[in-house]
């Protein structure tokens, strides 16, 4: 950073030939994350969950909901489809939006729309019921917020098994599991009625208690009776029998009451039970897995029927559907309708009859007296199963009814990649009321793009000549929801939509690194190609949090948007610096076939990607190289340095210099270390005279030292030399330059015969002598461990040094010390400063010097101990907090502020420069995260003032100008333009009436053009000050009066 010069702010005091008051900061608690408490997303996922959950109304009209996360946590949206298969306008509707997860929505079949209900966290971690009203034109009919079925804060509510169905008069029926009563789960339910009210004689906070047996009732199945009532099934663990019941919409249990009545109990274990409205007599037919047959060691398929009263109108024990060699899993049942009339039941299931290990589907109908019309056993939908475990899996298998007494039916199938769970497609068939084909055996392909298609379910509106697949592709590698239209007569595809895509998968291993004009540049690692594997992508935003360029996707670009080497994509460990042009480099690690190569690419300050479209190879090599770092070169290029196996199998460090372009600069890379064993390069630094300087961890096991080399722009290695060679362990270094030519070491030490870890520091010169103590400076004296240093130099050559500390036996804590360049301590002497001492433990501090010498730190906190969140700290140059977010003078026990504290885990931080005397934080963050962890990316700017540079859209500039500002005198904000004719180096800074300079609002280079300049004097007393515009040719300046 540019700091004036005596002579400078003397030359300026005369100029304005004004005294006044000293500047001064006031102490304000103001809050420094300008992009708000819970920052932005530089990389959102969707991440959608779909249960399947779509159902068609008697007008045709299909509603399908789900859950995904494109807001940051979990809401629940929905798609409505028109009788004639077109996508509704206005739609997908946002059904819920409120903090925390919404998920597991179901759709229910109302009056003239739909009824949503969902699993809410809003209340409390185990979740509750909520529920919402759709009309046909996407309006929602409660309360926004949705209206609340239950919310028991006591019980856990197990996810995915909330069921529903219409209660005849524009409400609903709904049933759920929850573990209240403390012994497993048992299953209650609520009605709801058309205005979202709990209808007499049901009682609001008081839900049907449909189970109350001891044990575990679970593994809900429900669907209407047809008459304004629900009926639900279940395996109960009495006896491991299937067991239902009736909900009456009146609160009455007619089927036995609570605990319901057996569907079947054989002496045997019963499972895994799915059921369907029996419209002719208001009961249902059931389906469910049964192990009765002990010999064959397996599950059969055996089914029922329930009357309106709930008796077994078939054989007491059930009627097999299936009791085939091997295995049955996965059975579905639906009604078979023929003109709108009920004529039987249809099932279809997964069959391991052949070998035992590939899947086939099978299908069967039964007339309404429990016979088989389709062949003893089912007939085979599709299979090519054959001996020793040959053949193409088929599973998952769903179905419906053709309204003419035959089925349709959907799978995931393998075929064209058998035994690749990862390469299923969609196929589909028909069959008619007679078991004949009419799509030909085996069906007929839904989609068979790349990767997966699957998670289909069927649906059909009366009068139609097509049906609907809704599924799941993920061609893209990240979820894209489609609805197919397909020909009744020939399972052809008429119409395939997409009405719903989000990425998916990780994003981790942020980093990020300020270009130019405040604009900041982040990278990451990014699974959303699913399957294609790991990319390394970016995204350049200014600090008003908007996208510089257009061009660049809103969760940013694949940084090598080409594969070299391999298959799949394996990229990883992105490191970046600066290009000296405004944009930057970045180094990843590639697996090319079975080797981990460094790559490197180059994005200019216009967001381009400059090198080979996957990077340009640093080094050819057929062993590995790993650990990989990037510096600047200080003339356009940049060095890179990494391990790698030399001829003797023992990890090297090499560096190799590139140039604009990602242009070799060398024939071949330079050697840093020569020893024998293995170095692992852990830090790089440029030293600002066109060198660099690595350090890395060598020796044996048990006896590791530090080692450092410095290698110059000709490729000479200037020294190489041991940092430390103290006996026991020495490890974790860390390199900083000095901006004396020379460099600050510091790394954890074990030479304590306690063999507990202490921080120690050295200074180099530019020579490579050692300026401290041989062996290393001990940085604090603190007992316990201290560990994991970092690094960070002030413009006077200061070295602030941070680690994490254990001295209070219980958790790890970030402290720090401050040293002058002759490695006396500035802070507390013994003791290092306490940067934070929450509860649970701090980690992964990292560390930014801003304009005016202070610090800014971010760490992984997990004072919460449920989750960790990211806090930070800010302190100025004379030591003091810049502001009481982040601490008070004398506070016993220091905290550090918020950052942010988002629900679930924040974790991975990193600073870059702002340009405006603040920082710019990135982390990895949780928030989506529901059943299973989901990472993102997340940024905030932190700055304690604000100054907001923009460029304007107007005619290119022929003279320098700088403007009043206004207005004038302010409070706490103002405004200015000013213009530059040419692209040269710009300055502004903020002067006292003294000549101090207490503010720089610009200093970097700037093409020609007309920019405003908004300043946010906060932290400034009231007064007179002057802004100054200095290019290399003009210099201007002009005055301003802040009023409290």
């Amino acid at each position: 950073m540019k700091k004036p010069s005596t002579a400078s702010l003397r030359y300026i005091a005369l100029l304005l030939g004004t005294v006044g008051l000293l500047w001064s900061t006031s102490i304000l608690q103001a809050d420094p994350r300008q992009w708000g408490p819970p920052g932005i997303p530089v990389r959102q996922g969707h991440h959608i969950e779909w249960q399947r959950a779509a159902y068609t109304d008697a007008n045709g009209y299909t509603m399908l909901v789900w859950s995904d996360t494109r807001t940051g946590d979990r809401d629940v949206y929905a798609q409505l489809i028109e009788p004639d298969g077109d996508l509704a306008p206005g739609w997908p509707v946002h059904v819920i939006e409120w903090p925390y997860r919404q998920e597991d929505p179901e759709p229910i079949v109302t009056d003239g729309g739909f009824i949503v209900t969902w699993i809410d966290f809003r209340f409390d971690s185990t979740g509750d019921v909520f529920a919402q009203k759709i009309n046909y034109a996407g309006e929602l009919q409660w309360n926004p917020a949705g209206v609340i079925v239950d919310t028991n804060v006591t019980s856990m509510v197990n996810e995915t098994t909330m069921r529903g169905a219409t209660d005849g008069s524009g409400g609903a029926i709904i049933a759920w599991e929850d573990n209240r009563n403390g012994d497993g789960a048992d299953i209650y339910a609520q009605r709801i009625d058309a205005n979202g009210n709990i209808p007499a004689p049901w009682q609001a906070d008081v839900p049907l208690g449909v189970t109350n047996s001891p044990g575990l009732q679970s593994g809900i199945t429900a669907d209407t009776d047809g008459r304004g009532n629900l009926i639900v099934g279940w395996n109960d663990s009495r006896e491991g029998d299937v067991y239902a019941a009736k909900i009456m919409n009146n609160r009455q249990l007619p089927w036995g009451g609570a605990g319901g009545t057996v569907v079947c109990d054989f002496a045997a274990q019963q499972l895994s039970v799915k059921l369907c409205p029996d419209f002719t007599t208001g009961g249902a037919g059931f389906a469910w897995l049964d192990q009765r047959d002990t010999l064959a060691n397996s599950n059969d398929i055996y089914v029922q029927r329930l009357d309106s009263l709930g008796n077994r109108m078939w054989d007491p024990d059930g009627v097999v559907l299936c009791n085939a060699d091997s295995a049955q899993k996965g059975v579905r049942i639906t009604p078979s309708l023929n003109n709108n009339i009920q004529d039987g039941f249809l099932y279809c299931w997964q069959d391991l009859r052949v070998n035992n290990a590939v899947e086939e589907v099978y299908a069967q109908k039964f007339d309404l007296n429990g016979t088989a019309l389709w062949g003893e056993n089912g007939m085979k939908i599709c299979g090519d199963a054959g001996p020793a475990g040959a053949g193409a899996s088929r599973d998952n298998s769903r179905l419906t009814s053709d309204l003419a007494g035959g089925g349709l039916y959907v799978w995931d199938d393998t075929r064209h990649a058998p035994g690749n769970n990862l390469e299923y497609n969609t196929y589909t068939t028909r069959v008619d009321a007679a078991g004949d084909f009419v799509c030909g055996e085996c069906g007929v392909a839904v989609n068979t793009s790349v990767n997966q298609q699957q998670e289909s379910v069927l649906r059909i509106v009366s009068g139609a000549d097509n049906y609907m697949c809704i599924y799941s592709d993920f061609y893209r590698g990240s979820r894209t929801m489609r609805v197919a239209q397909i020909g009744l007569s020939d399972c052809s595809v008429d119409r395939d939509q997409e009405f719903v895509y989000g990425l998916d998968g990780d994003a981790t291993n942020p980093t990020n690194i300020h270009m130019v004009m405040g604009h900041v540049a982040f990278v990451w690692e990014d699974a959303r190609g699913g399957n294609a594997g790991k990319q390394v992508f970016y995204q350049i935003l200014d600090t008003t949090s908007a996208k510089v360029y257009d061009f660049i996707p809103d969760n940013g670009a694949p940084i090598a948007p080409e594969n070299a080497g391999s298959a799949q994509f394996d990229q990883a460990n992105p490191e970046v610096c600066e290009d000296g042009n405004g944009g930057f480099f970045c180094c990843f690690e590639n697996l090319e076939d079975v080797t981990r190569l460094v790559r490197l690419q180059q994005v200019s300050r216009d967001g381009q990607v400059m090198c080979d479209l996957a990077g340009q190879l640093v080094q050819a090599s057929n062993v590995d190289q790993r650990n990989a770092r990037v510096v600047s070169d200080g003339e356009d290029g940049c060095f890179v340095a990494w391990s790698g196996f030399d001829e003797n199998f023992q990890l090297d460090v090499y560096v190799m210099r590139m140039g604009p372009n990602c242009e070799p600069l060398w024939e071949a890379p330079v050697r840093m270390s020569t020893d024998l064993q293995d170095d692992i390069l852990e830090s790089l630094t440029a030293d600002g005279n066109g060198c660099c300087v690595g350090i890395w961890q060598g020796g044996d096991f048990g006896q590791y030292d530090v080692v450092a080399a410095k290698v110059c722009g000709d490729g000479t290695v200037a020294w190489q030399e041991p940092v430390c060679e103290f006996p026991g362990v020495q490890s974790e270094p860390q390199v900083v330059a000095d901006g004396m030519g020379g460099v600050y070491f510091a790394w954890a030490d074990e030479r304590d015969e306690t063999r507990l870890k202490d921080v120690y520091g050295q200074h180099f010169n530019a020579n490579g002598e050692a300026q401290w103590t041989n062996g290393g400076r001990l940085v604090v004296t603190a007992e316990q461990d201290q560990r994991s240093p970092r690094l960070a130099v002030d413009s006077q050559g200061r070295l602030y040094v941070s680690w994490l500390d254990y001295r209070n036996t219980t958790d790890l804590d970030v402290y720090a010390q401050k040293l002058n360049t002759d490695g006396t301590r500035i802070w507390p002497e013994t003791t290092g400063r306490a940067i934070c001492q929450g509860l649970g433990d701090q980690s992964d501090q990292q560390m930014l010097v801003e304009w005016w010498d202070g610090l800014y730190m971010a760490w992984e906190d997990a004072r919460t101990t449920t989750f960790t969140d990211i806090y930070g700290d800010h302190i100025r140059e004379d030591g003091d907090f810049s502001d009481s977010w982040w601490g008070l003078p004398g506070e016993e026990v220091h905290l550090g502020g918020a950052i942010n504290v988002e629900y679930q885990n924040q974790s991975q931080p990193h600073l870059a420069h702002d340009w405006h005397g603040g920082t710019v934080a990135v982390w990895v963050d949780w928030r989506s995260s529901g059943k299973e962890p989901l990472q993102n990316i997340w940024a905030n700017w932190v700055n304690d003032y604000t100054v907001d540079v923009q460029e304007v859209a107007a005619p290119l500039p022929s003279t320098y100008e700088l403007t009043q500002n206004y207005p004038n005198p302010f409070n706490p904000t103002t405004e200015f333009k000013f213009t530059v004719p040419a692209t040269e180096a710009v300055t502004i800074n903020i002067y006292n009436t003294l000549g101090q300079q207490v503010r720089t609002l610009v200093d970097e280079v700037m093409h020609a053009g007309t920019y405003v300049v908004t300043f946010d004097a906060s932290a400034l007393a009231s007064g007179v000050y002057f802004y100054r515009l200095e290019t290399p040719s003009f210099q201007t300046v002009r005055k301003m009066q802040l009023i409290r």
